[in-house]
C-alpha cells in the first residue's frame, strides 16, 4: 500500500516544486534568484525518485523550458547589470572629478532682503549654505547610485567594487557636509539671537509676523533635524505670541481711530453746510471762526490720511466763495487806501511848494502848521521843519530883515 503511494506522492511534490519555479519565471521580481534555485535542487532531488511515467516525462519537458527560460532571464540580467555598473561607474567618475574641483551654488533668499537683523551674517550664511548644498546634492546622488546599485543584479565582484568606490567618494562628502550642515546652523542662531532682540523693541506686530515667516521658510532650506528645529521653533513661538497680541492691539487702535474719524467726518459735513449758510449771509466773520476750528481739527491728527485729504479739499470748496469776497472786499479797501495816500501825496506836495516857494512868512507858518496836522511821520515832520527853517532863513538874507523862528 505505501508502495504505490510514493510515486504518486513524489509526483505532487515535483509538481508543487515546478509550479513554484514556473511563477518565479512568470512574475517580473528576478533580483533574488534563492528561492527558485532551491526549488531547483529540491526538484532535481525528488524528479530521480519518481518512476518512469508519461506524467514524468511531461513535467521534464516542462522542467527543461523552465529552465531555458531562467538561463534566459540570467543572461539578460547579466547584460543589463553590466550595462548599469557601467554606467554606475561613470557617474561615480564624474562625481569623484567633481568633488576635486567643487562648485558653488548660487544662493540667494528673501531672508537676506526682508530680515535686516541677519545682515551681521549674511555673507558667510550665503557662502556656507551654498557650499552646504552643493554636497548635500552630491550627497543625494551617492544615496540614489547606493539605492540603484543595492537593486540591480550584477556580479557579486563587480557590485563589491562600485560599492568599495562608493564608500571612498562617501568619505570625501558626508563628513564635510556634516561640518557644513553645523557650522550654517551655527551662523543661523547668530542671526536669530540678533533677531530675537530686534523683536523685544519691535512694536509693529505685523512686521515681526512677516519676518517669522521669512525665517520658517528658510528653515525648510536648512533641512534640519527635528530636535535642531523644534529649538528654533521654541525661540520663535513667543515672539509669535507677542506679535500676534501687538497685531491685534494695533487693529483695535486703527479701529477706534476709524470710528473717531468717521464721527469727525459726520461733524465736518455739518460744519460745512453751516459755512455755506453763513457765507450766503454775508456774515464772513462767523464763517471763519467754524472754518479755522475746522483746521485746527484736521491738525489734531485724529482724521485719518484718506479722510484728510478729502475734508481738507473739501473745506477748501466751501470756503473759497468766503475768501473771494473777502478778498474782493481788501482789494478795495486797498484800492481806496492808495486813493486816499494819493491824494495826502498832493496835499502834502502843495504844502510843500507853499512853504519853499512863499514869500509870505505867514502862508508858510500856516503851511508848515496844516503839514504836521496831517499825522506825518517822524522823518516827515524833521524834513518839513527844517524845510521851513531853511526857506525862512534865505528870505531873511535876501530882505535883510530878522524873523522870528
Amino acid at each position: 500500500m505505501t508502495t504505490e503511494m510514493n510515486p504518486s506522492s513524489s509526483l505532487e511534490e515535483v509538481s508543487l516544486l515546478l509550479n513554484s519555479m514556473k511563477s518565479f519565471i512568470e512574475s517580473s521580481e528576478h533580483a533574488d534568484w534563492t528561492v527558485f534555485n532551491q526549488s531547483k535542487k529540491s526538484f532535481l532531488e525528488l524528479f530521480k525518485q519518481v518512476p518512469n511515467s508519461p506524467d514524468k516525462q511531461k513535467i521534464w519537458k516542462q522542467f527543461v523550458e523552465i529552465s531555458d527560460s531562467a538561463r534566459a532571464i540570467r543572461k539578460l540580467q547579466e547584460e543589463e547589470g553590466q550595462f548599469a555598473a557601467d554606467m554606475i561607474a561613470k557617474a561615480l567618475d564624474a562625481i569623484e572629478v567633481e568633488i576635486s574641483n567643487p562648485m558653488s551654488i548660487a544662493f540667494t533668499h528673501p531672508l537676506f532682503d526682508k530680515v535686516t537683523s541677519f545682515k551681521d551674517v549674511k555673507s558667510e550664511l550665503i557662502s556656507a549654505l551654498s557650499a552646504f548644498k552643493y554636497l548635500n546634492s552630491k550627497a543625494d546622488q551617492i544615496q540614489s547610485l547606493r539605492d540603484e546599485l543595492t537593486r540591480t543584479g550584477m556580479r557579486l565582484s563587480v557590485k563589491g567594487r562600485l560599492f568599495d568606490k562608493l564608500s571612498l567618494i562617501g568619505d570625501k562628502v558626508f563628513p564635510v557636509k556634516k561640518e557644513l550642515g553645523l557650522k550654517v546652523i551655527d551662523l543661523f542662531n547668530a542671526g536669530l539671537e540678533d533677531f530675537c532682540q530686534f523683536a523685544s523693541k519691535q512694536s509693529d506686530g505685523s512686521e515681526i509676523l512677516f519676518q517669522i515667516r521669512v525665517i520658517q521658510s528658510f528653515l525648510r532650506e536648512m533641512n534640519l533635524k527635528k530636535a535642531s528645529y523644534d529649538q528654533i521653533k521654541n525661540t520663535l513661538d513667543p515672539l509669535w505670541k507677542k506679535a500676534v497680541i501687538l497685531k491685534d492691539k494695533k487693529n483695535l487702535e486703527q479701529q477706534e481711530a476709524l470710528a473717531k474719524s468717521e464721527a469727525l467726518k459726520k461733524t465736518f459735513e455739518e460744519s460745512f453746510a453751516t459755512i455755506k449758510e453763513l457765507a450766503a449771509l454775508n456774515k464772513d466773520e462767523e464763517a471763519l471762526k467754524i472754518y479755522d476750528s475746522l483746521l485746527l481739527k484736521l491738525k489734531d491728527k485724529q482724521i485719518l490720511k484718506p479722510d484728510y485729504r478729502s475734508l481738507r479739499g473739501e473745506l477748501e470748496d466751501v470756503s473759497q466763495p468766503l475768501f473771494d469776497r473777502i478778498k474782493m472786499q481788501n482789494e478795495l479797501k486797498n484800492a481806496k487806501v492808495k486813493e486816499q495816500a494819493s491824494i495826502l501825496d498832493e496835499k502834502k506836495q502843495s504844502l510843500l511848494t507853499v512853504l519853499t516857494d512863499s514869500l509870505a512868512i505867514d502862508e508858510k507858518k500856516n503851511a508848515l502848521d496844516e503839514l504836521v496836522s496831517l499825522n506825518l511821520n517822524l522823518d516827515e515832520f524833521y524834513r518839513f521843519n527844517y524845510t521851513y527853517y531853511v526857506a525862512l532863513t534865505a528870505q531873511a538874507k535876501t530882505s535883510k530883515e530878522t524873523y522870528p523862528l
